[in-house]
């Protein structure tokens, strides 16, 4: 039977540089439970070295009435029609179930702006920033996985509408969450990616938190883009609004740092100089949502929950 030790680096030599060994465990796990009584590391093995026709799915990420993620080992069919996923067989393949709108994308587009937004990044020395698109049809698109996590998952704050659940969020996150700094850096680097994007004249139009995506790396969480279907080449590049809609494009991002930031101990020493904070700090002073919750923070919860920690002058 073969080791884990050995499935891991059958895994590695195909998930290359992100490869992720806990994501190896779960693929096991998924397996496992797919087919009863079958060793999974033996299973698995053998679905590397002598695929099905059909694709196989090792795990579903998210499913709605109208999209379908998933992790899967390319079948052979999926290799002789695109050739890219035979050099990554295990790889995030996204299914249009239904168009959400008459104004949503094809997935060709998403797949010819994602090479777009690829190449850019590698004149710009950032091959790691976006997943490598593989495949496309008319109803799927196929990608590099990344070995990250969104900024959702990461967040100490579930964004809200309400400033008053967002306060009490945010005092619960300065009790427990400990300090934010490492996130503040992959925020740092987001905008960093975010920025790179803009400096080619595309405009992203879907930066939430869940398209947010940060690598674990030896330096530190480091920011990656992804879902580029409704991603443009905007024609005000280099005019006088560019930078107003390059605002506006960053905007929830500008945002979640803003809630993060308020999250931030006394003793953070967070770089008041650094592009994040002063953008930030910009975005703060004309939400009326942050202006409403830092008053909340400021006159309420402070003395009815005993937190006399300083809030952090933003």
């Amino acid at each position: 039977m073969t080791t884990r030790a050995e499935l891991q680096a059958i895994l590695q030599h195909d998930l290359g540089k992100n490869y992720d060994p806990q994501r190896a465990l779960q693929f096991l796990r998924v397996l496992e439970e797919r087919h009863a009584g079958t060793p999974p590391a033996k299973k698995l093995e053998k679905l590397l070295e002598t695929p099905p026709e059909e694709d196989t799915t090792l795990q579903v990420i998210y499913k709605t009435p109208f999209v379908l993620g998933e992790i899967v080992l390319a079948g052979k069919q999926t290799r002789r029609a695109h050739p890219l996923c035979a050099y990554h067989p295990i790889h995030f393949k996204k299914t249009y179930l239904q168009k959400l709108s008459r104004w949503e994308t094809s997935p060709a587009h998403e797949a010819r702006i994602s090479k777009q937004v690829w190449n850019h990044f590698q004149e710009e020395d950032r091959a790691s920033s976006v997943p490598l698109p593989l495949a496309s049809t008319p109803s799927t698109f196929r990608s590099e996985l990344m070995d990250a996590k969104t900024l959702g998952a990461l967040s100490p704050i579930n964004n809200s509408d309400d400033p008053n659940d967002l306060a009490r969020q945010i005092v619960e996150a300065k009790a427990h969450h400990g300090a934010i700094r490492p996130l503040w850096d992959g925020l740092q680097s987001l905008l960093e990616e975010t920025k790179a994007l803009h400096s080619g004249g595309f405009l992203h139009h879907d930066l939430h938190r869940e398209n947010l995506m940060l690598q674990n790396t030896p330096e530190g969480l480091r920011g990656c883009l992804i879902d580029f279907e409704t991603t443009e080449e905007d024609d005000r590049f280099q005019t006088l609004s560019w930078k107003d809609a390059c605002r506006e494009d960053m905007r929830y991002l500008l945002e979640e740092a803003s809630l993060i930031l308020l999250c931030a101990g006394p003793n953070e020493n967070l770089d008041k100089e650094s592009e994040l904070y002063q953008e930030t700090l910009d975005f703060s002073l004309s939400s009326p949502k942050i202006l409403a919750t830092k008053k909340i923070l400021k006159d309420n919860l402070n003395k009815a929950l005993g937190v006399n920690r300083p809030l952090p002058q933003i």
